[in-house]
């Protein structure tokens, strides 16, 4: 088993919100990040950071996670 994740980081809001949401999609499926990178496409470490709340993950990082577990991430407009 790795090591705990850092908490979220809340500084900017609206960003911390986003990572809070993909850690519970990719927890509640019961998914590492080796698993889900390997659904994605994205390297573990990308995933990482989309989901420290730190950076603001590219569109195409969360419409990859968001379409592994069924969702969109609504940013095609339409």
């Amino acid at each position: 088993m790795g090591r705990r994740e850092l908490p979220v980081d809340n500084t900017v809001p609206a960003l911390g919100t986003l990572a809070t949401a993909l850690r519970e999609l990719r927890a509640e499926a019961g998914l590492t990040y080796d698993e889900l990178a390997v659904k994605t496409g994205l390297s573990p470490t990308a995933l990482k950071r989309a989901m420290s709340g730190r950076t603001l993950p590219s569109r195409e990082s969360v419409t990859a996670i968001t379409e592994v577990f069924g969702l969109s991430s609504g940013g095609d407009g339409s």
